[in-house]
């Protein structure tokens, strides 16, 4: 498979660092930053950086991971189905709703797989409420919040908060 990921900083680089270490196939990398793409450079020498998209397209991946700023995420993620890949867009979808619709439309036209990372969604306490949900054990729902977090200097040490 080819693997496109669309964006490298932090998560970009955790998810090229995984399909490396998987060697599940050939990995490209897109940014419009040439300083991210020479780090990139040094992480394998498999890894081959573009920073013109058109030209990436021409290597046809399977696979695209959207990992740019989130007003960025509907614009690749429309242009990458519409070249017939499947793709991960990091969370949240989007900053707002406009062409969301569309992206739906042209991800079922070309039978693409998509789907957001939310990682609390493979959560044990997050499944088991659904599933409680599911059986109506706990009944109808009025509100619900839900808060989570993380302390960046200990998730991103390298950054100077």
């Amino acid at each position: 498979m080819k693997f496109l990921i669309i964006g490298c900083g932090s998560i970009g680089k955790r998810h090229i660092n995984n399909l490396i270490k998987l060697k599940v196939g050939e990995v490209f990398v897109f940014d419009i930053n040439k300083e991210r793409l020479n780090e990139i450079i040094v992480i394998g020498s498999k890894i081959r950086v573009f920073n013109n998209l058109q030209n990436v397209w021409n290597e046809r991946p399977d696979v695209v991971f959207i990992c740019v700023p989130t007003s960025l995420h509907i614009k690749y993620a429309i242009e990458a189905v519409k070249k017939g890949c499947h793709i991960f867009i990091e969370k949240p979808l989007s900053h707002n709703l406009i062409n969301i619709n569309k992206l739906i439309k042209i991800a079922k036209r070309k039978k693409r797989i998509t789907m957001v990372g939310c990682n609390m969604r493979f959560y044990w306490a997050i499944k088991k409420i659904h599933d409680l949900l599911e059986k109506d054990v706990i009944g109808r729902v009025i509100s619900a919040r839900i808060e989570t977090g993380q302390y960046l200097p200990d998730w991103r040490p390298w950054e100077n908060y």
